[in-house]
């Protein structure tokens, strides 16, 4: 599996085979953290959100994008201060980048 990042845009991609996934460049521990305390796993908050669980996974995992109403729902589900939302929603990752055999 080959990545690299896209000039244009802070995402990476991941490429197999012939098939190329999106993975968004956003660190969504924060939110995994806040799910799990409030409601213990993920299926259970996949099930209150109106969600499939493989769907929440990718957008946990940076494979598809939360939409405006998802990230409402979820602030709203998670009890998430406004002030709050780009902590678990919009901060970006930290890459340790490995300049061997350059």
């Amino acid at each position: 599996m080959v990545l690299y990042k896209q000039l244009r845009k802070t995402q990476l991609y991941k490429k197999k085979g012939d098939e190329e996934q999106v993975a968004l460049n956003y660190d969504y521990r924060k939110l995994r953290g806040k799910i799990k305390e409030i409601f213990g796993t993920q299926d259970s908050f996949a099930d209150a959100i109106g969600m499939s669980k493989a769907t929440l996974s990718y957008k946990l995992n940076g494979l598809s994008e939360w939409s405006q109403e998802e990230i409402d729902k979820a602030v709203e589900l998670l009890s998430i201060p406004a002030q709050e939302i780009h902590l678990y929603f919009f901060t970006k990752k930290v890459e340790n980048i490995s300049t061997e055999g350059d």
